[in-house]
């Protein structure tokens, strides 16, 4: 919803006792603890500058941050973000096992980002790229 632009509102409904239902907090604590290490993904960014790619993404407003939603982990370990015109300064996952400075190369078709072996979350796995200045993104 955050890569469109959009806001998510999450409601549930509780039983007739007021109560809410086991499986409805089962989800709410999986949120939690996947907000946890990738809250600055969603919270305070703008809609994502990439169209018509397999994934999702946000940017920070500045535009010196892209965060790429990988709910699917790649086949290929090579991530390409099309159109992508400005090489990252560093590239990492996000979450407790992310920050480990991961290769971007310029091709002809945008920036290539070699991934880890295995995800970063079983849920969605979060790629950060950064950039000191804004990463340009042409169609």
């Amino acid at each position: 919803t955050a890569s469109k632009g959009g806001n998510l509102l999450l409601n549930i409904g509780p039983m007739a006792s007021g109560a809410i239902p086991p499986e409805s907090l089962d989800r709410l604590h999986g949120l939690a603890d996947w907000m946890d290490g990738h809250a600055d993904s969603i919270h305070g960014t703008v809609a994502s500058p990439f169209t018509g790619t397999s994934f999702r993404a946000t940017r920070s407003p500045a535009g010196e941050r892209i965060n790429v939603f990988l709910p699917a982990w790649p086949t290929s370990r090579e991530l390409l973000l099309p159109g992508l015109v400005t090489v990252p300064t560093h590239a990492s996952m996000l979450g407790p096992s992310g920050r480990e400075s991961l290769p971007a190369r310029r091709v002809d078709a945008g920036v290539v980002v070699t991934l880890p072996s295995a995800p970063s979350n079983a849920t969605c796995s979060v790629l950060r790229v950064e950039a000191r200045q804004p990463l340009i993104v042409r169609a």
